[in-house]
């Protein structure tokens, strides 16, 4: 299974970059990224529509998803 090796140490290394990069944003950079981000998922023709949705709890400076887990709550899904 040396395939999937490869893939758990890409998605490893991927996961770590990621994180470095997230935590050198700024707060406010942060901020209007994760800003953006909802803005988007919000949009999202599949998001809308589908009856049941589900998310990630934020870790290490994730985009915070709870206001848009909150509006889909109020929707029902």
């Amino acid at each position: 299974m040396q395939v999937w090796e490869e893939i758990r140490m890409w998605r490893r290394t991927a996961r770590r970059e990621l994180h470095q990069k997230r935590q050198q944003l700024t707060e406010y950079d942060g901020g209007r990224a994760g800003s953006v981000i909802l803005a988007k998922l919000s949009r999202l023709r599949a998001l809308r529509e589908a009856s049941t949705i589900g998310f990630y709890w934020p870790l290490k400076g994730d985009v915070d998803v709870h206001p848009l887990v909150k509006k889909f709550v109020r929707q029902g899904k």
